[in-house]
């Protein structure tokens, strides 16, 4: 018993002091503009239009089943709608380096 107690926690040392995997996502490392076609958005458009209706009935059916309140529910309607039109501004492109994330050092 003594040794196999010995054994796990030589194992558990040896795994607590690995090396930490450093993953950094990088979408577009040149910094380059990326511009889609007419047909592109379109399609894009298509799709990110039934994911905010869709949404915005999910919240709605919320509010009246009485799970989420009805001015809670209103501010993240007008926050949905909001990040909609910064959407459709952008051309359906997502920004995905959001500036008030933590960035991992190397």
């Amino acid at each position: 018993m003594k040794k196999i107690f010995c054994i796990m926690m030589i194992a558990v040392l040896l795994l607590s002091f690995g090396n930490p995997i450093n993953v950094s996502a990088e979408t577009n490392p040149n910094d380059q503009k990326i511009s889609l076609s007419k047909e592109q958005i379109d399609e894009l458009a298509k799709l990110h239009e039934e994911l905010h209706t869709t949404k915005i009935e999910l919240i709605k059916k919320y509010i009246e089943f009485g799970v989420i309140p009805k001015d809670k529910g209103q501010k993240m309607l007008e926050h949905l709608d909001k990040r909609y039109q910064m959407l459709k501004e952008n051309q359906y492109i997502m920004k995905w380096d959001h500036k008030h994330h933590h960035k991992q050092t190397q």
